[in-house]
């Protein structure tokens, strides 16, 4: 009875049970090689536990090393790992993230909860990532982000098939170029209202040179004035498309039907 209940604590992995019978030799020796098989399934046990969490720890290292936000989903939606930048975003503490529900955070969460929308309407083609940037406010500063979303999978038990293991969500900083995007805007717009100035001065210029009133042009006069009237429209025509460009960018372009 003794050596049953033993095998039972073995199958139910406690391995810190040990067996002390006497009275018979081959009881005696069936209760040594009992410990000394528990002795190193212990120590197994202990090194395997050991190496997992050696390596959970090296995964949370580089995981956090990553300097753009990301947050790993298992298929319940649980968060299994967020990095310090996106805990920074998200405005979050890790004890109250990892191995909870994103939806139920997000519920107190507006960040988290406009990324877990978007992950559950993309659901059927997670490929198809958000284009619009993300404006954040973070660190007392504007901050714009990419998302993007990645489905994780792992090779099946027949080591044939793929089953989905969960969801992974990266926001990349894009701040940098939204600025430089900005700038160029800015840049565009300035110039072309620069540029419009001169080029309707000298079209009102040239409209007064060619008032028969103040006298009449030769004809190589009145083909110099046809030149220059056909390139400043064709000037002041180009620079108008770029304040409509910069207009289109900045929204602020207004139609006339």
């Amino acid at each position: 009875q003794k050596i049953i209940n033993g095998i039972q604590e073995i199958a139910n992995h406690n391995y810190n049970v040990r067996l002390e019978i006497t009275g018979s030799t081959e009881f005696e020796e069936v209760s040594k090689n009992f410990n000394r098989m528990a002795k190193r399934l212990t120590d197994y046990h202990n090194s395997t536990i050991s190496d997992l969490m050696a390596s959970k720890k090296y995964m949370e290292t580089i995981i956090n090393s990553i300097s753009e936000p990301i947050i790993g989903l298992n298929n319940n939606m649980e968060i299994l790992f967020i990095n310090n930048e996106a805990l920074n975003v998200l405005n979050l503490k890790r004890e109250e993230v990892i191995r909870k529900s994103a939806q139920e955070i997000a519920m107190r969460n507006d960040l988290l909860r406009k990324l877990i929308r978007e992950l559950l309407d993309n659901k059927e083609d997670i490929s198809k990532n958000k284009r619009e940037s993300l404006k954040i406010y973070a660190d007392n500063k504007e901050s714009y982000f990419q998302v993007k979303y990645m489905a994780i999978s792992q090779i099946g038990v027949d080591g044939i098939t793929t089953e989905k293991r969960g969801n992974v969500i990266m926001l990349k900083n894009i701040t940098e170029f939204q600025e430089l995007d900005t700038a160029k805007t800015t840049f565009l717009s300035t110039i072309s209202h620069e540029l419009k100035t001169p080029i309707s001065a000298i079209l009102m210029s040239l409209k007064l040179l060619e008032d028969k009133r103040i006298g009449v042009l030769n004809p190589e006069q009145e083909d110099l004035s046809n030149s220059i009237k056909e390139n400043s429209e064709r000037l002041l025509g180009i620079t108008s498309e770029l304040l409509n460009m910069t207009q289109v960018e900045s929204g602020k372009l207004q139609l006339k039907p």
